[in-house]
Order: structure tokens, then C-alpha cells, then sequence
């Protein structure tokens, strides 16, 4: 768990990049689109089903990461239900408390 480069992991494998700008994670690409992050504000994150049955998270930033992570304790069998090994996830601070909260992320996309 954490960003791209805290446990490095081929992203490519599954289908995402991340983004460096002036030495810091910006954004991240899956499936041919940029999703930018505003540092608190708006972030993403990566959820994989990886070889061996390993669950990856990494957000752009660390509030997308503890999203993915929030949503992954929250949602244990997503895996399971879709059939799906990727799980691309947004959150947007809503209420402009600079918290992550389970109800301001939300699913954007999955595949295999």
C-alpha cells in the first residue's frame, strides 16, 4: 500500500501510469485518460488484484491512497462481486475539511 514508487509494482501491467511533475506524483493515466490531483483537494487511486491473489493500492497522493484504502476496508469483496482486477476510485473533499471520509470517494472505472 501506498504511492507508485513505495512498493514498486509494473502499473503498466494493469493498465496505469503515474505522473511526476517538479519531483511530485501529479497524475495518473488508465485506459487512455489523465486524471489530475489537486494535493488535498482531489486525488485518485489504483486498487489491483495482482498475481498471487495480492491487493495493491496507491494513490496519486497519500489522500488518494488512504481512499482506496477506506474504500477497500469498506468493500472487502470487490474482487469478488465484479469479476473485475482493477478498480480506479476518485474522492473529492466535499465538505472541505481536509479529511479523506468513505462518502466522498467514489468508483470511476474498472476492468481486467
Amino acid at each position: 500500500m501506498g504511492g507508485s514508487q513505495v512498493i514498486p509494482y509494473d502499473w503498466d501491467s494493469v493498465g496505469v501510469t503515474f505522473a511526476r511533475r517538479g519531483g511530485y506524483y501529479v497524475a495518473l493515466r488508465a485506459l487512455g485518460v489523465e486524471f489530475a490531483a489537486d494535493y488535498g483537494v482531489r486525488d485518485y487511486c489504483v486498487i489491483a488484484l495482482t498475481e498471487g491473489q495480492v491487493i495493491r493500492i496507491a494513490g496519486v497522493t497519500r489522500y488518494g491512497t488512504r481512499a482506496g484504502l477506506l474504500y477497500l476496508l469498506n468493500n472487502p469483496n470487490i474482487f469478488d462481486l465484479s469479476g473485475d482486477r482493477v478498480l480506479l476510485l476518485g474522492w473529492v473533499d466535499t465538505n472541505g475539511n481536509g479529511l479523506v471520509e468513505l462518502e466522498e470517494v467514489f468508483v470511476l472505472m474498472s476492468w481486467s
